[in-house]
């Protein structure tokens, strides 16, 4: 039991690092392309692992999206979102269910938050999104395309 824990701990210590970005850089105030607003798209069911890849972020950009991840956790660190997200929206960590690729490019206006409250970590949830383009330019000019998945429900 107590081996299984320190696993558990390591492994989402692991996880959680591997998201922090190292590249000093990083321009954190990349530009959005609009705002969430995908009131009249069809919801479309896509994987999670490939909405996270950049190379598909402009695919899904302004897409309505439902997919299956796991919760890992809620986050404190708002400090690389755009500024359109940084005040009233509650910013947590997902991960695929193979355990493998993790985002934490995901938020929750304050106001439909109130279940992920409840999540337990390695909780399997079903999410239906909005998707925002973020373009982000390096200091040395280039520049990296991923997506802000604003969550619209989350379903247990």
């Amino acid at each position: 039991m107590r081996k299984t824990k320190q696993l558990w701990v390591i492994s989402t210590l692991i996880i959680i690092a591997s998201c922090i970005p190292l590249s000093p850089s990083r321009n954190v105030s990349g530009t959005v392309s609009e705002t969430a607003n995908c009131t009249n798209t069809p919801v479309q069911d896509v994987s999670f692992r490939q909405l996270i890849q950049p190379a598909f972020a402009k695919d899904f950009a302004g897409k309505l999206v439902r997919f299956e991840a796991k919760f890992v956790n809620i986050m404190n660190t708002v400090v690389d979102l755009p500024s359109e997200y940084k005040q009233d929206y509650i910013r947590i960590m997902l991960i695929d269910n193979s355990n493998t690729n993790s985002s934490r490019n995901v938020v929750i206006p304050k106001d439909k938050s109130g279940s992920v409250f409840n999540l337990k970590p390695w909780q399997k949830i079903k999410i239906v999104a909005c998707t925002v383009l973020i373009t982000e330019t390096t200091i040395a000019g280039g520049q990296s395309n991923e997506l802000l998945l604003v969550v619209n429900s989350i379903n247990q």
